[in-house]
């Protein structure tokens, strides 16, 4: 697994869904395959069109608020607690990006 926050969200989002290659899981999003290289790459995920895409799935698991050894194993010699505030940045900062996202759609309209 990679280290930044959208592979980890990618790697979650596909074992949820079964998948296990990036280009299975842009055919089911109906995204080109390369979208999820640039996801992982430029550690920028669109969290709105996973949530859109899949509004069955719990975002709180997907962003990682349930307890993921491998995520903290990821993180080298950090506490718990500090991988714990970590996890909740990256969550509030995913949600400002939805929240953006949802607002800039409102502003084109």
């Amino acid at each position: 697994m990679n280290s930044n926050f959208s592979s980890y969200v990618i790697d979650r989002l596909k074992a949820n869904l079964g998948v296990t290659r990036d280009n299975e899981l842009a055919k089911k999003m109906d995204l080109n395959r390369s979208t999820i290289s640039t996801w992982r790459k430029n550690d920028s995920i669109n969290l709105r069109k996973i949530h859109e895409t899949f509004p069955e799935l719990s975002m709180d698991y997907i962003l990682g608020l349930h307890d993921d050894p491998d995520w903290q194993v990821q993180q080298g010699d950090r506490s718990d607690e500090s991988n714990k505030l970590r996890l909740e940045n990256e969550r509030l900062r995913a949600q400002v990006e939805i929240l953006q996202q949802t607002i800039g759609d409102l502003i084109r309209e």
